[in-house]
Parts: structure tokens; C-alpha cells; sequence
């Protein structure tokens, strides 16, 4: 083998050793990075399984209807509020109603009517915040009530509380006995906190030794006066149809006049309408002219059997 000869088999021979070692490069690098991509991938992986942050529950505050008595008679006042869960007013924490409820309502199961205690408004460039924390209410038909307080966000009831009240009709006449002498010759409103459009009002006396009682409707609507005195002959009649039924008497029965004669309170210029009797009082209602302003009124006058 000649000098030419072994110098071209030393080339070939560099050449092959070169390319084995690239391969082997290679090698190495493929296999380095199919090491690192295996840290990140694990075989048992469920999506499920990843834990998810929890959206945080915004806190309902909880309120509850109290009352001073829930055993009473008919035109007794009731006294409410509304308590915390644990019985402490809010009226310094308007805040906490506000961030839980649009607005809170108060009502009775049965009886027309509602009263918002509570109203948060924000939009249209108002901002108002109010509480009526204590607020009273007149029943003016016994049995056994349920009264509700109805807390509302975004037109849906969130949260309600309940409260089960007694109320009885056992006075010689409405809120009242014969033998009282408080408020004597004062007209006393009787507050309808539900509906400010029946809202009644009665005005106790002594006539020579005796006793009676006046029932009107209070004219909370301003309506005229031959409009309030249809208002009131219809509603005084249908109130007391709610209490003790369908009247003895009524316009067409030729005993009214006769009925009404033995009373000791009487009117000339009265026309009786309808009587009722109990137990404890004769009840009749009544038409006349007002003499003072020469109007028409209708009332219900009563007094002992």
C-alpha cells in the first residue's frame, strides 16, 4: 500500500468516527428533551380533580318582626319593629339592610294592603336609604293573624319572618267599655298602617249620664264631601256586616225609626240607615247635615243595650 493509499483510508475512516458522533449528539439532545417535557405531564391528571377558587357568599343579615304585645283587642294598638337575629335594632345599621335587600315589607296573610319599612334605592342619579324601624297598626277585625315581613332583592324575596298574633273583640264596643273615661270628648284616629284609604276614627261621651260612641271614616283621600259621605255609608255599612253580620233593620223596614227612638242620643235632622245589636251595644248608622258646615255626614253612633 502506497503513501496515497493510506492517507485517503485515514480520511474515510476520520469521516465515519465524525458521523458517529453526531449521531450520538443527537441522540443525547432528543433524549434531554423528552426528560424535561416528561416533568410536565402526568398520566393520572383530571381536570376535575383542580382545585377551584370558591366565589365568595355575600351574607344574608337576618331581621325578625317583634311586637310589644301579640295578644290584643280590636283598635288596641299594636307596636312593631323589626329586630336583628339577635333582637337589637338596626336603626343605626342601615348599611348592613342595604348591602342584603332592595327593600323590606311588612303585611298580614288575609288583609289588604302593605307597608314598606325598608326601601334602598340607587340609580337614575338617586341615592336613599330608608327604615322605619317601629311603626303601629290598629286590627280592626279579630282572629288569629299572621304577619309577615318580606325582605326583597332584585324583585325576588330572599328572606321572610313571621309573627302569629291574637286578636280579639271582648269591649263593650270596638276598643272600648262602657265604664271608660280616658279620651272623653276627643276624636281618636285608629292608625291603618296598611291601607291609609280605610282608616277609622271614633270620638267617646257621656249624655246625662250616658255613655256613646261615634265610629267615622277619616277622609285620608280628600275626596268632596258628597263623595266621602258615599265613601263612608259604604264602608261603615260593610265594616260593621264583617263584624255581626247582616243588620236587624235596615232603610225599608218600617221598625228602624221606631229602633232608633230608643235611643237616648238622637239627632233631628239624623236619618238611621241600618241597625245592629250585641250583647253589649245597639248599633245604628246614621245620616245627616253637618251644622256646622251644612254637609252631609254618615257616622255609626252607639250605646249600651
Amino acid at each position: 500500500m502506497n503513501e496515497h493509499e493510506i492517507n485517503s483510508q485515514l480520511i474515510t475512516e476520520k469521516y465515519r468516527l465524525m458521523k458517529h458522533l453526531i449521531y450520538a449528539i443527537l441522540a443525547l439532545l432528543l433524549l434531554a428533551s423528552c426528560s424535561k417535557d416528561s416533568e410536565w405531564i402526568d398520566s393520572d391528571y383530571d381536570e376535575a380533580e383542580e382545585p377551584k377558587e370558591e366565589m365568595p357568599v355575600q351574607e344574608i343579615f337576618r331581621f325578625k318582626l317583634s311586637a310589644k304585645k301579640t295578644v290584643l283587642n280590636i283598635f288596641d294598638l299594636a307596636e312593631l319593629s323589626i329586630l336583628d337575629s339577635k333582637g337589637v335594632s338596626f336603626i343605626f345599621r342601615l348599611h348592613e339592610l342595604a348591602s342584603s335587600y332592595d327593600s323590606i315589607v311588612w303585611q298580614v296573610k288575609g288583609l289588604d294592603g302593605r307597608l314598606r319599612i325598608f326601601n334602598n334605592r340607587n340609580g337614575s342619579g338617586i341615592s336613599e336609604t330608608t327604615l322605619t324601624s317601629n311603626w303601629g297598626h290598629c286590627f280592626y277585625l279579630p282572629g288569629n293573624h299572621e304577619a309577615y315581613l318580606h325582605g326583597y332583592k332584585g324583585n325576588k324575596m330572599i328572606y321572610g319572618d313571621t309573627l302569629r298574633m291574637e286578636v280579639t273583640d271582648t269591649k263593650s264596643f270596638l276598643g272600648r267599655n262602657w265604664s271608660d273615661t280616658n279620651d272623653l270628648g276627643e276624636n281618636i284616629g285608629h292608625n291603618n298602617a296598611l291601607n291609609e284609604h280605610f282608616s277609622l276614627a271614633t270620638l267617646a261621651n257621656v249624655y246625662d249620664g250616658t255613655p256613646a260612641i261615634n265610629l267615622r271614616l277619616i277622609n285620608s283621600g280628600n275626596l268632596d264631601q258628597i263623595a266621602f259621605t258615599r265613601k263612608s255609608k259604604k264602608e261603615l255599612y260593610a265594616y260593621m256586616v264583617q263584624l255581626y253580620g247582616k243588620p236587624i233593620y235596615e232603610k225599608d223596614s218600617p221598625d228602624l225609626v221606631a229602633q232608633y227612638s230608643t235611643f237616648a242620643v238622637r239627632s233631628p235632622k239624623a236619618v238611621p240607615l241600618a241597625y245592629w245589636a250585641t250583647g253589649k251595644a245597639k248599633i245604628i248608622l246614621l245620616r245627616e247635615e253637618d251644622p256646622e258646615w251644612r254637609d252631609l255626614i254618615c257616622y255609626i253612633h252607639t250605646e249600651p243595650v
